[in-house]
């Protein structure tokens, strides 16, 4: 079995099906990319798997074990498989009234007070554990901001970051809880060419340290840049999958007509193709400066 496997997941919406018999194979360490139109079911294949929404069907298979079942989950168990996914959103989802620093360790304190709670510590040893993780924490919080030249912004707030900081932080903030599976909401969006070559050396270089990532992007330069599958979705249908290739030489009449707009869309845009845009590699954030 693959280390993600996905079957027959499916939501409908008022008697309206949004996502219709989703299945997928994933290896650990590859790359899936999922391209169309806006209401195509991208966006809630990931609320899905993320366990934002609830599934109408279907099941997730994760490391060879199952991770959904029939029925409703609980509240509890909904908390501990969405664990396994982190998701990057195309709006960052930075809060404003915190400083990068505090925005990268909100979520793993609350993550470490859970856990500790759950332990039935006394108060004392409580406060001795939570504040043993937590230094461990920072140092590993400052460690990921120096490799991505943003350690002097470990102060900064929000409005201060540009657009390719802002995303990086949001990316370390997701990486600090540790899942594993590592999803981006259109990672490239209003990003200038520059930027979307940084994005694509980043998820490229978080697969090398062996993450397991899924992107939804409407950006088919970034797909044909990163994707070890792609998968074409149409009004909640898988029409084509396979891999990058098929971005070359599609097979539906849907994604030939799809990726047709796509390039018309960028010509009447003024955006060209990019010599540039390669399949970067190296460390960790290695080209990601602003």
């Amino acid at each position: 079995m693959a280390y993600l496997e996905i079957e027959n997941l499916a939501k409908s919406y008022d008697g309206k099906t949004v996502l219709n018999s989703f299945s997928v194979s994933l290896e650990k360490g590859q790359i899936l990319c999922l391209i169309g139109d806006s209401g195509s079911g991208k966006t809630t294949f990931l609320r899905l798997i993320n366990f934002l929404s609830k599934k109408d069907a279907g099941k997730i298979f994760l490391d060879g074990k199952e991770i959904t079942k029939e029925g409703r989950l609980t509240t509890k168990e909904r908390q501990a498989q969405a664990m396994n996914f982190g998701l990057v959103f195309q709006s960052f989802n930075l809060f404003p009234q915190y400083t990068v620093m505090q925005n990268i360790l909100l979520p793993i304190k609350t993550k470490v007070k859970k856990t500790l709670k759950e332990k039935k510590l006394s108060r004392k040893d409580f406060k001795v554990e939570y504040n043993k993780i937590m230094e461990e924490k920072l140092k590993e919080a400052d460690n990921l901001l120096l490799k991505v030249n943003l350690q002097d912004k470990k102060d900064s707030f929000p409005n201060q970051l540009s657009g390719g900081e802002a995303q990086r932080v949001a990316i370390i903030r997701t990486l600090m809880l540790d899942p594993k599976v590592l999803c981006f909401d259109e990672p490239t969006s209003a990003l200038d060419p520059r930027l979307k070559r940084q994005v694509a050396s980043t998820i490229l270089s978080l697969k090398e340290q062996g993450h397991t990532i899924i992107v939804v992007t409407h950006e088919m330069e970034l797909a044909s840049a990163v994707a070890d599958q792609v998968i074409f979705l149409e009004k909640g249908n898988i029409i084509e999958k396979g891999g990058r290739e098929i971005l070359l030489n599609p097979q539906s009449d849907e994604l030939k007509n799809f990726l047709s707009l796509e390039q018309c869309e960028e010509i009447n845009n003024g955006q060209t193709d990019d010599p540039e845009t390669e399949r970067a590699r190296g460390t960790l954030f290695s080209l990601s400066q602003d």
